[in-house]
């Protein structure tokens, strides 16, 4: 008997984690449906693969736009400027599956872009403070 009370013990112990982490990913998500967005295209100059963009959110989100090909590999570095944390996520326009990146203050990821279309990047502000940031993209 003791075993088996420790077998369901164990599982609505496991069962409460599971629980509580759908509740944070919901909760994530309808922060970021919420948030009022800004879109902000992308563009490289002439000659280049990459660019650098300053931004700031609290209660708002701002989702930068860009155009990119199969095949290529897009490198996304965002550093906060003033210690203020944020919320990162990407999609595309194709498939939307949206991919968080970060809570919290720096990152750096990459893909290998599997679709020509536009890409997502969207940035939200963290617990309710303004984050200045700077976002580089870089596209090979």
């Amino acid at each position: 008997m003791k075993t088996n009370r420790k077998i369901k013990s164990i599982t609505l112990l496991a069962r409460t984690f599971i629980f509580a982490g759908w509740l944070v990913l919901a909760l994530n998500a309808a922060a970021f449906a919420q948030q009022k967005s800004t879109s902000i295209p992308v563009k490289f100059d002439t000659g280049k693969t990459s660019k650098t963009l300053s931004g700031s959110v609290s209660h708002s989100a701002n989702t930068y736009i860009l155009a990119a090909r199969k095949g290529q590999t897009l490198t996304v570095k965002i550093i906060s400027l003033n210690g203020a944390s944020f919320n990162a996520g990407f999609n595309n326009k194709e498939y939307g599956d949206f991919v968080e990146l970060t809570t919290g203050r720096t990152g750096t990821w990459s893909w290998k872009l599997q679709v020509t279309t536009d890409y997502f990047v969207t940035v939200t502000g963290g617990r309710g403070s303004v984050g200045s940031y700077t976002i580089k993209f870089t596209i090979k």
